[in-house]
């Protein structure tokens, strides 16, 4: 099984109008492997599994709630990344 990358972002309200996320998740999974990371302009990728909401919603109490997550074309992801990418600290 090959490593699969997928992608979700966040907006705001404010922000889904520019079309400029909050925020970039990715889920990694295959081979053994499964991590659920993001980043943001302040920030480079962190670990972070409760951004499973992205793809999955949420549990409320019983109810659920529809993901959080947003797609985007892959070419604009990769476009903001590499924007952001300038401003992270090693």
């Amino acid at each position: 099984m090959a490593i699969r990358i997928s992608y979700k972002v966040k907006f705001g309200m404010e922000s889904i109008k520019t079309k400029t996320p909050l925020s970039i998740a990715r889920m990694i999974s295959g081979e053994g492997e499964f991590l659920i990371e993001f980043c943001n302009p302040a920030h480079g990728w962190i670990e972070q599994p409760d951004k499973i909401s992205m793809w999955m919603g949420s549990s409320d109490g019983g109810y659920g709630s529809p993901p959080d997550g947003d797609d985007m074309e892959q070419e604009l992801i990769d476009e903001w990344i590499a924007k952001w990418s300038k401003n992270w600290k090693e």
